[in-house]
């Protein structure tokens, strides 16, 4: 029986294009390194008055086992 492994990294950042650097950097390891197996991803930020805007997103897509 393979073992997962579960990695949770969260991050706060002043700026937003920050944030998208290293969003854009965990994308790369993905396509062009292939490091990284399957992944979810979010850049989210917060604006003014507590407004809350998703940025940039991936998520996987379900798989299904036979």
């Amino acid at each position: 029986m393979p073992i997962d492994t579960f990695f949770a990294f969260i991050a706060t950042y002043d700026d937003v294009a920050d944030a998208k650097a290293d969003y854009d950097a965990v994308k790369a390891l993905h396509v062009e390194a292939d490091l990284i197996d399957a992944y979810d991803a979010a850049v989210v930020e917060h604006r003014e008055y507590g407004k809350v805007k998703i940025v940039a997103k991936h998520e996987t897509p379900t798989r299904v086992g036979g």
